[in-house]
Formats: C-alpha cells, structure tokens, sequence
C-alpha cells in the first residue's frame, strides 16, 4: 500500500488508548520520559545507571551497508509522515505533525482502575430511572435495584449517584429501551418472558413468578408461537432464578432476583423529608405497647425481642441464627397480631404462616420460597410434637434449603427467611438441652381492647411505616443473634420437656428420691426407675433406652464390665459411677460397698438376684 492510498483510508475516531499511539504522536523521547517517571514515582522503584540510551531512537542497534553503525539521532531527526497504526486518532493531534512539549506532557494512557476512570466508565453506562428505586444498565439492556450498584460500584457509588453528569431515565424511556431490545418478534414475551432450560415452565417479569407453558399461551396468545420458535429469545438455568435480599446479583443479567423489595419504608413527610423520631414513636405508639406488654414489662427481653426484630431488615439478606417462640396459655395476649399481622405488613408477599399442616408433609416445602419471615402459629400437635423440635432447629440455622414444590423440580437456594412461633399450649414443643437457638417469652396479661383497638388503627395507617422506620433506628451494637439470653420462660420449658429419666435422675442426684444416691449398677437404678414412674405415673422407658439416656446425662459416668466384690460376693455388671473412688480404696470393693448400700437403702423394692 503506497501513501497516496494510505491517505484516502477513512479517519478513525478511536482516541489514542496506548504507548504505540503515543510513539506516533510524539515519539520515543516522550514514551521514555513517561515510562521513566513512573517508575521512579513508584514503591519498588531501584536506582539506575544514568540514562545509558538518552539517545535512543529508531536507528539504535542498526548498521549500515559498509558495516558501521548509524549513529544516534533523535535530536536531528525529524518524523515528515507517520502512517496511522489505528486510523486518524481524534485527539486534538494531527497525525504526521511534530507536537509540542505541552502536548506532549498533557497526553496520558488512562488508568481504567483509577478512580477516574472507574467514575467515568459508570456515568456513560448506569443511569437512574425516574421516581424508582430502580437503576437501568445501558450497555445489556438489564434493569434492577439501584442498591445492587452499592455492591458493584462500591467507593464510588456514592460519587456517581449526586455526580451532575449522571443520566437519569423515564419510565417511558426504559421500557422503549426494553422493547427495542427485545426486537420485533414477540416484543411483549421478549420483554417479559424467560425460558427455564429443560423445565416446561416460564419466568414473567410483570408478574415476578414462574407460569407454565400453557398459562403462557393463554396470556400471550398472538405472540408465544413466534416466542417460543424465536432463536432470540431468552434462556437462564433454572438454579439461576434466586430469591436475593441482598441485591448482590441484581447487577448480572444472566441471574434473575425474585426480591422486589419489602411494601414498608422509611417514614416521610409531605416533602419526601425524614420524619422526627418523636411523630415516628408516636405513630407506633400502640404496637410499641403490645410488645412491651407481650414481654410483661421486662425492659431486657423488651429491647432483646426489638433487635431480633430489627436485625434482618437492617441488614437485608441476614439470617438471625436463632428464633422467637411466644408460649402461653393466656390468649388474646398479641402474639399473633405482632407476627402475622404487624411483621406480615412489613414483609409482604415475602411473608409466610405455616401450621401443623405445613410440617406434617415435609416432602412439599414450597412454603420456604421466597420467604423472609415464617411465622409458625400452633405448628405441632399431641402426636407430632415430640419429632418437629430437630426440623425446627435444622431450619433456622441452615445456609440453605431444597425447594421441592408440586409438578416442579428441585433446586437449591440460600435459606434468608427467619422464624417467630406462637402457640396457646405452655408445651407447644419439646426444648431439651441448653435449647440455645431459642428465645422463649410467656406473656402473662390479655391485651387491653382499648389498646387492641389502637394496634389495629395504628395497621390500617402508617404504623406500620412508622414501626419500620423505629426499627431500622434501634441499635444493634451489642446483639448477638445466635446467643439468645436464657429467660425464665424458656428455663420452665425446658425443666417442663424433659423426659421421666432425666426427671428421675435430676430428683435421685438432688436427694428427693427414697433411694440412696450412691454408685450402684445401672439394672438395680433401672428397678428403681421403673417404680419411682409408676408412682408418679410417668412414662416408663426400656431398659436400653435407659441407659443410653443416662450416657449424656453431666456428672454421671457409666461403666461397662465393671467388676465388683463385697465380703463374700463378688460379680461384674455395667455400673453408674457417682464421683471418684477414694483415695488409697480399691475400686472393686469400693463399687461391691455401694451397690450393697444402695440395695440395703430400699431392701424390699429391688430385686436382689438380678446382681
């Protein structure tokens, strides 16, 4: 290609982006100067010889026909004409022109992990939708939370939202945009409508759900041939259809949130102004009662049942590692109001009330999608109840879950739901051990039907509002949502679920029994059991049943094959040991002397072969 030709090629508008651009526009002097000033400004820069090149230019190194070197000349050389690497570059530079120092200096390759260049990059490519919560992504077409952007943009979210260069968008504006990226086949199921790969069914946008095919056709019946024959059309996992209050994902196209947002915000006022704290409490004034009174008025399960409350809304998307069970056998306190009515409110769509039904087809759990908070309401009857404690549990601290819905496949997602229980049954449920995922409250008084009557106003208004905005004000600085405190209602509970062994045994260790408190074999305690239950009229366990409970009970250690010997008798039998053996006393004969004390204690109630 001849020059002439070079320079009837069309001009570029590429801005220059690299040194082999700036080498044509300024020359090697410039690249080297720029080069050698980064270095030096930088933390690992060393110290060099001086510049053994200074005069280094596009001759260095090359020899001449009669084999001498072609001396350096950069001072003398002149460039008359430099083809375009890339086209003519639009950059205030004539291309085949000397530039001057100042030019020189004031061209720089920009950094596209600077900051500058960060901000830059999201003004030409997000803009804010209009009157919305929403942000719109101008390069894929993809709208989303505007929040999603404090994830993605990070430091710079904050710049980029009042930065006066930032493009904002009407509705109207981005639903063209969305029309004319969905082309002319179909435009109203590519704009709504996604293909779940392999399943039969369809994710709608309008309606934020998954529809099946034939529910398809009937709302688009003029489009869906077209749709479905579309090779345009659009396709995502299924796994890849999540519910995210985090809006981490919002920001990826080729995942879609099912989470929209919760129906309460922060209270304003006419201005669109933050309301004063004092006008938020008085508008909640009546739930606030309620739950002081569900706490029958003790200040620190007050404020501890407000954090465990506040906790997931202040920081969407985090699951609270325990859960609250209001137990009582007073009704009318507001249990159920608080968390079906009032939490149901603010949660919205993303709210579930599941009962004993729910439970007892485990199999089916569609329940669990989508949700933020469960409210349990009597979730365990006379013939469940002593089996539902182990899912409960496993529920509220799992990280995920199975979903497994009627007439649709299985899928895996996050668990970020959180649980509240209710029940007018003292024992709803059985909370053995330390029972340390629970926090256990037993309101004492009815509610008032003055202050009923207000909760209700309070509901039908901005109260619920007004709550939501005096949660997201509480503060959170030392919950632990994982360690609820130990109430005197959930104590009561567990002394109330434990079974008659560890009954039996909390009574022989205590002294209240007729029966020695000493180490004795496990089948001469055994006998002794089975009477003291059927005196009491508690249920009797086997005797293998027995002795594995006795295994997990502190400060009694079971002996298998033990040996033991008292005068003339001697034997070996699985014996309970109470405490050490006595120093310098042999340990056979001092097990021999127990068991003959603990059978001597009740002579006519043990059966003395079944030594």
């Amino acid at each position: 290609m001849n020059l002439e030709d070079n320079n009837e090629q069309p001009p570029a508008t590429k801005p220059p982006s690299d040194f082999n651009d700036l080498h044509v526009i300024a020359g090697l002097e410039e690249v080297r100067r720029q080069i050698e000033a980064a270095i030096a400004a930088s933390d690992f820069a060393l110290a060099v010889s001086p510049h053994p090149f200074v005069s280094a230019d596009q001759n260095l190194g090359q020899m001449s026909e009669n084999e001498t070197k072609i001396g350096n000349s950069d001072d003398d050389f002149q460039l008359d004409y430099a083809p375009p690497m890339n086209g003519h570059i639009d950059n205030g530079f004539e291309t085949g022109r000397q530039v001057s120092q100042g030019e020189r200096e004031n061209f720089r390759v920009p950094d596209p992990n600077s900051v500058a260049e960060k901000l830059k990059a999201a003004l030409d490519r997000y803009a804010v939708i209009a009157c919305s919560n929403d942000a719109f992504d101008l390069k894929t077409k993809h709208k989303f939370k505007i929040s999603s952007l404090k994830h993605t943009l990070s430091s710079i979210f904050k710049v980029w939202y009042s930065h006066e260069e930032r493009k904002t968008l009407e509705k109207d504006e981005v639903e063209k945009l969305l029309i004319e990226s969905a082309g002319d086949i179909a435009p109203n199921m590519s704009k709504n409508c996604i293909l779940l790969k392999g399943e039969t069914f369809i994710y709608d946008k309008s309606l934020n759900r998954v529809v099946s095919w034939s529910a398809s056709q009937l709302m688009y019946p003029h489009e869906y041939k077209k749709w479905i024959e579309s090779p345009t059309r659009a396709e995502i996992d299924y796994e890849k259809l999540i519910f995210d209050p985090t809006r981490k994902i919002d920001i990826d196209p080729n995942y879609i949130n099912t989470f929209e947002g919760y129906p309460t915000g922060i209270l304003v006022d006419q201005d669109q102004n933050p309301v004063e704290f004092f006008d938020v409490r008085k508008k909640c004034a009546g739930i606030l009662k309620m739950i002081w009174s569900l706490c029958n008025g003790d200040l620190d399960i007050e404020n501890w049942l407000l954090q465990w409350l506040a906790y997931p809304l202040q920081n969407e998307g985090q699951k609270a590692h325990s859960a609250v069970l209001m137990a009582s056998h007073i009704q009318g306190s507001g249990k159920t109001t608080l968390f079906e009515k009032v939490m149901g409110g603010i949660y919205g769509k993303y709210h579930r009330v599941i009962t004993s039904q729910e439970l007892e087809s485990p199999q089916f759990n569609g329940w669990l999608n989508n949700a933020a908070f469960i409210f349990g309401e009597e979730i365990a009857t006379n013939a469940t109840k002593y089996n539902v404690t182990p899912y409960l549990n496993a529920l509220i601290t799992a990280k995920s879950v199975t979903i497994n819905e009627k007439q649709r496949p299985q899928k895996q997602v996050p668990a970020y739901f959180n649980m509240a229980f209710a029940s007018n049954e003292n024992i709803p449920f059985p909370l053995h051990g330390e029972a340390r995922r629970w926090f256990v409250i037993a309101p004492a008084s009815k509610l008032p039907e003055q202050l009923s009557e207000q909760v209700y106003t309070e509901i039908a208004g901005d109260g619920l509002d007004a709550f939501y905005t005096y949660l997201m004000s509480v503060s959170l600085d030392d919950f632990k949502h994982d360690k609820p405190p130990l109430t005197v209602a959930k104590q009561a509970l567990i002394n109330a679920s434990k079974r008659s062994i560890e009954v039996f045994i909390d009574e022989w260790i205590a002294g209240e029994t007729k029966y020695k408190c000493v180490s004795c074999m496990a089948k001469q305690l055994y006998d002794a059991y089975k009477e003291w239950a059927s005196s009491t009229l508690e249920h009797k366990y086997n005797y293998r049943k027995f002795t594995e409970d006795l295994k997990k009970i502190d400060g009694i250690e079971l002996l298998e094959k033990q040996k033991w010997r008292h005068k003339h008798e001697e034997g070996q039998a699985m014996v309970v040991k109470l405490g050490p053996v006595p120093a310098g006393k042999d340990a056979n004969i001092w097990y021999g002397e127990c068991i003959h004390e603990f059978e001597r204690s009740v002579p006519n109630v043990l059966d003395k072969k079944t030594a």
